[in-house]
């Protein structure tokens, strides 16, 4: 969300995405049983048109932020 931040999306879509990836659940069913409600703590969903989006913001972050450090420590 902080990425999200940085690169001035509009707090309206970074809700919406807040509301559709924090707090994610998922329950397993085999044959006739069922478990219980899991919690998915990190991740992004698969097949949402928003994965690879938040996925090209994050890694342009992390390689500005690598860029940025291999310039200080020069």
């Amino acid at each position: 969300m902080q990425i999200l931040n940085g690169n001035c999306i509009d707090w309206r879509e970074r809700r919406l995405v807040s509301k559709l990836y924090m707090g994610q659940s998922a329950e397993v069913n085999l044959d006739q049983w069922e478990t219980s409600c899991v919690k998915n703590g990190t991740g992004v969903r698969q097949e949402c048109f928003l994965s690879p989006i938040l996925f090209k913001l994050y890694s342009e972050y992390l390689s500005k932020d690598d860029l940025e450090g291999s310039e200080t420590s020069k």
